[in-house]
């Protein structure tokens, strides 16, 4: 028996072990308590975007919208929920540029920064270089900011048009890919883009309407990534909050069809909110009856497409699903 326990032991050794992908609701929550210290215990918190064209700005026709552009309205975002932060967004990008080359110039230019948050963006141009070439240069550049000791988000690509975002042997899907599986074996955050404009095509929206030109996203395109960098800024809710499962939002049929009802099982929720994938409130609704956990909502005035729907609960209790609304087929 004793010596079972010892080769089991020894097999337990030689196992390799899972990494995953950083929590997101725990990786930044240094960053957020930091956040929410007043004058004069609290400092400026740098959050630093290092990639090409997309995060500088770039538009159509070499026009920079710097306000527009995603790390701004990452700056708005914040600001809008910490207000009494001291918040620098910095962007370090270079237009045309890819990983190979920002890693050359990461140490000089990146880390000099003094980043609290790192976000990398660098897959549309790395398709230039090839997987192997890009996978090392990524992970050269997280191991000099996890040496640094700053929080790391990688970032995979906004769309190309040139390319079919519903086929995942394209370039770009396979960078996305290896981009997922970095921030897995860096145990870091990964704010997938690629994958909430793939489920948006999927839903049957032309992803033509958010883009500025074939390879740059526009000001809502951008929008949409600042929404999904948003979601690591949270504000974290108590392990004894996250872990009532009384609470928590069910929603079906998910996708719906148009016309049908959205069924919500609301578990103590106080008021129902309905917002588009930009974060626009649509609709809200207030629960009037307590005894009653069950709320149905009309889809009739919803356009096709993604939206969150929201419940708040009497005790602050906050729980988003995500629902897709499809076309009715007769």
């Amino acid at each position: 028996m004793k010596k079972y326990l010892i080769s089991l032991f020894i097999c337990l050794l030689g196992m390799p072990c899972i990494a995953q992908i950083a929590d997101i609701n725990s990786y930044l929550k240094p960053i957020i308590n930091e956040f929410n210290l007043r004058w004069p215990k609290n400092r400026t918190i740098n959050v630093v975007f290092h990639g090409h064209s997309v995060p500088t700005g770039y538009f159509a026709r070499q026009n920079v919208n710097t306000l527009d552009a995603y790390p701004h309205q990452t700056l708005i975002n914040l600001k809008n929920k910490y207000h009494t932060a001291v918040i620098n967004c910095i962007t370090t990008s270079i237009g045309g540029e890819q990983s190979e080359q920002g890693s050359l110039r990461f140490k000089d230019q990146v880390l000099c920064m003094r980043p609290d948050v790192l976000f990398i963006d660098y897959a549309l141009n790395d398709r230039a270089i090839g997987l192997e070439r890009a996978k090392n240069a990524w992970s050269k550049m997280i191991e000099l900011a996890q040496e640094y000791g700053c929080k790391i988000i990688l970032m995979t690509p906004t769309p190309d048009l040139t390319e079919d975002i519903l086929n995942d042997d394209t370039q770009l899907a396979k960078h996305a890919q290896e981009i997922r599986d970095l921030a897995a074996i860096y145990e870091v955050g990964l704010v997938d883009s690629y994958k909430i404009f793939k489920e948006i095509k999927e839903s049957g929206i032309d992803l033509k309407g958010y883009m500025a030109q074939a390879n740059h996203i526009n000001e809502k395109g951008h929008k949409i990534v600042a929404n999904e960098i948003n979601k690591w800024f949270n504000r974290t809710t108590s392990v004894e909050q996250v872990a009532n499962s009384e609470n928590k939002l069910i929603i079906y049929p998910n996708p719906v069809k148009r016309g049908e009802d959205i069924v919500c099982k609301v578990n103590g929720a106080t008021r129902l909110i309905i917002s588009d994938i930009n974060g626009r409130e649509i609709s809200r609704y207030d629960v009037v009856d307590s005894n009653s956990d069950i709320i149905q909502l009309s889809s009739d005035k919803l356009d096709l497409g993604f939206y969150i729907i929201t419940s708040i609960s009497k005790n602050g209790y906050i729980d988003s699903k995500k629902i897709v609304v499809k076309q009715q087929y007769y």
